[in-house]
C-alpha cells in the first residue's frame, strides 16, 4: 500500500493586505487582516467604548480612504457582525473607486 503524503502547511504571510484606523477624539485604534473586514475586527475595541464620532482609514498599500462616522452608527460596526461586513464592502468598493480614478489621473 502506499503511503499517502501530506500537504506542507501554507507560510503565513507576515505582512498585512489592508490597514484600517479608527480615530476617535484624537486617540487612533489600528488594525491589519488580509481583508478590509478582518482588518476591521482587529481594531481592539467594544462597542461600549465607542462615545463619540471619528474617522475610520482603510488602506491597501499606498492608497487609502477616510471615512466620517457618528457616534451611532461606528457603534453599530462594533457591534453587529452583519454591520461591519457591510461597511467593509462599502468602503472596499470607495476604495476601487479611488484607485481607479488615480491610475486615470496619472495615465
Amino acid at each position: 500500500m502506499a503511503k499517502k503524503t501530506k500537504k506542507a502547511p501554507k507560510a503565513l504571510t507576515t505582512s498585512a493586505q489592508y490597514k484600517a484606523i479608527l480615530d476617535i477624539a484624537g486617540q487612533k485604534y489600528e488594525g491589519e487582516g488580509e481583508t478590509i473586514y478582518d482588518a476591521l475586527s482587529a481594531i481592539p475595541l467594544d462597542f461600549t467604548q465607542v462615545k463619540y464620532k471619528g474617522t475610520i482609514t482603510v488602506s491597501q498599500g499606498e492608497c487609502s480612504y477616510e471615512k466620517f462616522y457618528f457616534m451611532k452608527p461606528l457603534r453599530m460596526i462594533f457591534l453587529s457582525k452583519p454591520r461591519r461586513t457591510w461597511v467593509a464592502r462599502q468602503l472596499g468598493r470607495f476604495l476601487e473607486i479611488k484607485e481607479k480614478g488615480l491610475a486615470n489621473m496619472s495615465g
